[in-house]
């Protein structure tokens, strides 16, 4: 479904999204310790900004148990369950998509991907396709490679798509996709 260059890119957005390790050196404000170690190379679950417990790339569940304070998680654990997760997520948009749309991920350029994929990973697959809040619009969008309505339906704090080329925001100096959580984070603000 995915070729294992999306499934790195898919897997950089979204840490960059949720917070890389690197950025989660930082105090977190409620702890009062940087919710990553990187001597232990462990995360340690925290409260996001609604308040649910979340440990290493936002991960608010692990196996089907909910995330609880105290919780830990070894960064070689973080980087599989991410990669299982983005795969589980995958298939399960992808068979949503097919299911209401008769047309799935494989109709979709590698960055249209990345953003279904995104959306199953924050809201689930199911309420990302059919859900109470339908995003039909940015579905179709997504189906036919539409950069400028996409752009107006993601919503503003995602916004990483740059009107003119209709391409993914780089950081010039990272080379990796610019997100506002990300530069919440390194500012300490969770």
């Amino acid at each position: 479904l995915l070729s294992p260059e999306e499934i790195i890119k898919i897997s950089d957005f979204l840490k960059d999204m949720e917070g890389t390790a690197d950025s989660q050196t930082t105090i977190h404000p409620t702890l009062g310790i940087p919710t990553y170690n990187p001597t232990t190379k462990t995360f340690t679950a925290y409260p996001d900004t609604g308040g649910v417990m979340t440990i290493g790339y936002g991960f608010t569940e692990i196996n089907g148990q909910k995330v609880k304070a105290g919780d830990t998680m070894s960064f070689q654990e973080a980087e599989e369950y991410l990669r299982n997760t983005i795969d589980s997520k995958a298939l399960a948009v992808d068979a949503q998509l097919n299911s209401e749309y008769k047309k799935g991920l494989g109709e979709m350029t590698s960055n249209a991907k990345l953003i279904a994929v995104e959306k199953a990973f924050n809201i689930g697959p199911k309420a990302f396709v059919v859900g109470d809040k339908p995003y039909k619009l940015l579905i179709s969008a997504l189906f036919n490679d539409d950069w400028r309505t996409i752009n107006k339906e993601v919503p503003v704090s995602y916004k990483t798509i740059d009107p003119e080329t209709g391409k993914i925001k780089i950081d010039r100096e990272t080379g990796k996709p610019i997100m506002k959580l990300n530069e919440r984070r390194n500012k300490g603000i969770y």
